[in-house]
């Protein structure tokens, strides 16, 4: 049986990190709608577009999970437009919403970052670019 065929979403308080991110965002509640898709046991976190939050992204170690997370996230309200990363070293992250663009705060306003927070927007994009650090992250 395939591993990935036994996926079933989860609420989001299960994925890895969550309570990170949820306490980091504009709003905490932008992250009680999103969902946990354990993918090989390692739950990554999905959260939908709403209130600031104008996209997302979350990747996972192989294109082929990836890819399964897309047709899961397709299916659900607030996973607008999913796609793949943009540039061939991130095709194992999956997209949704606008297309986000500017500098490190602007990313940060567009996945919902808290004003608080432009200094975590910053390294949590040198985060998710490290080779090390790049599955199971989410934006």
């Amino acid at each position: 049986m395939n591993a990935l065929a036994a996926i079933t979403l989860r609420p989001s308080q299960e994925a890895v990190g969550c309570e990170w991110y949820r306490s980091r965002l504009a709003g905490a509640g932008l992250a009680d709608p999103g969902v946990s898709l354990p993918a090989f046991r390692l739950p990554i976190l999905a959260v939908p577009v709403g209130g600031r939050r104008l996209g997302g992204s979350c990747s996972a170690a192989e294109p082929f999970v990836t890819a399964h997370v897309h047709r899961t996230l397709e299916r659900l309200p607030g996973f607008p437009d999913v796609r793949t990363g943009p540039h061939r070293d991130t095709r194992h992250t999956g997209e949704w919403g606008a297309t986000p663009s500017g500098g490190d705060v602007a990313r940060g306003h567009f996945h919902g970052d808290s004003d608080s927070d432009k200094a975590i927007s910053a390294l949590r994009t040198v985060v998710a670019r490290h080779p090390l650090c790049g599955t199971g992250g989410t934006r």
